[in-house]
């Protein structure tokens, strides 16, 4: 797998864990949750640290083996109540590894959101991964 696909990969990991910790639902129940939830997102981050970087890269690459972890657990799953009990066990293991490389969640999902349309983001990401 080349590198730009690994990031990428673990780019849309952490948007799917990003969405987990922010507390969405794989299908929105009504319009009304749908909105609620897109008005939960992050506010924009302007300025990102290379220690911020640092610390994303290590939660993001901890989110994305609680997310895979907890996925098949997801998939075995046949009704909304046991799939909202393991949403929320991921969540809460997502919740400690984000704090545990000392980002708040509020942080963790700025940067995940922000890498989504910044070069220069993904770019400082990248270079972070690769020498991490």
């Amino acid at each position: 797998m080349s590198f730009t696909t690994r990031h990428d990969t673990l780019i849309a990991s952490s948007l799917l864990a990003a969405s987990l910790i922010l507390g969405a639902r794989a299908v929105a129940a009504d319009a009304t949750l749908a909105q609620a939830e897109q008005q939960a997102a992050p506010a924009p981050i302007s300025d990102v640290s290379d220690t911020q970087i640092k610390s994303f890269v290590i939660a993001q690459e901890r989110v994305t083996e609680i997310s895979q972890k907890w996925q098949d657990t997801l998939s075995g799953q046949e009704t909304e109540p046991e799939m909202r009990e393991v949403q929320e066990k991921a969540r809460r293991e997502m919740v400690i590894a984000v704090q545990n490389v000392g980002l708040s969640l509020q942080e963790y999902n700025q940067i995940a959101m922000a890498a989504q349309n910044d070069k220069g983001l993904q770019d400082r990401i990248r270079a972070q991964m690769s020498s991490g």
